[in-house]
């Protein structure tokens, strides 16, 4: 063979010397950590030898007078500590096999959205057939009897006789909602690579929801402010009164 041949099939000409460099580093390794567990074996047998090949009745009244008569031998007293801890490892193994699984199923289901799909299922479901639970269903029952507050309190029960002053009209409900949901698709598709030359449908598919929501909500939140102190619907004090009694249910 001539030395071209040779420094052709050399780990250097092939490209491949990061993984014979690699490849002995981990079987240098794993010798190590087979020779430290084997160091870690020989110590505990030499400090565990008297009580199994020394003196039999010596070690059988120690190991009676800690045990309280319930171990006679060596081998009783060790074996139920390891019958217990295999069998503990035994069930720990199980849990987290099933665990683990349930993460993986999880991680790789979340690119097809089933959450938004699940919920918006739920929502017509809960809506055709008209089905109540937790407070609102206390409330609609409550409200098929004639009560239309429920609570003790009844803070609304003079609403009919209260006078109102708002200024507000369908518009100002409309709006920050309008503006919500096109925020929260431009920040969707911003997030997604729309602005750096991807196609609408690829920067939707590739958009981060977590980062693209929270910049639609931001603008539509400052853009509602701004709207709303125009049109003097509410105070600054009455809209950032809104914002924490909002943080405050969220907590």
């Amino acid at each position: 063979m001539s030395s071209q041949d040779k420094a052709a099939d050399s780990p250097a000409s092939t490209g491949k010397t990061g993984d014979v460099v690699f490849k002995t580093i981990a079987y240098a390794a794993g010798i190590l950590i087979l020779v430290a567990l084997a160091a870690v074996f020989l110590f505990l047998l030499f400090q565990a030898w008297p009580l199994i090949g020394g003196d039999q009745a010596a070690n059988t009244a120690t190991i009676e007078s800690f045990t309280g008569n319930r171990a006679h031998n060596f081998w009783q007293y060790v074996g139920p500590l390891v019958f217990g801890t295999v069998l503990v490892s035994a069930l720990s193994l199980i849990i987290a096999f099933f665990i683990s699984i349930g993460i993986a199923l999880f991680i790789s289901a979340i690119p097809y959205n089933f959450y938004a799909l699940l919920t918006i299922l739920m929502m017509i479901t809960l809506s055709v057939t008209k089905t109540d639970f937790g407070p609102m269903a206390l409330h609609e029952r409550n409200a098929l009897k004639g009560d239309l507050f429920t609570t003790e309190a009844r803070p609304y029960a003079d609403a009919d006789a209260h006078e109102d002053t708002s200024k507000g009209k369908v518009i100002d409900l409309v709006m920050p909602v309008v503006v919500l949901v096109i925020a929260c698709i431009i920040g969707l598709i911003y997030t997604g690579g729309f602005f750096s030359g991807a196609s609408f449908v690829d920067a939707f598919a590739n958009s981060s929801a977590s980062v693209g929501l929270v910049l639609g909500g931001a603008v539509a939140l400052v853009f509602t402010f701004i709207y709303y102190m125009m049109r003097d619907v509410l105070s600054f004090q009455e809209f950032t009164e809104c914002i924490r009694i909002h943080l405050t249910l969220c907590q």
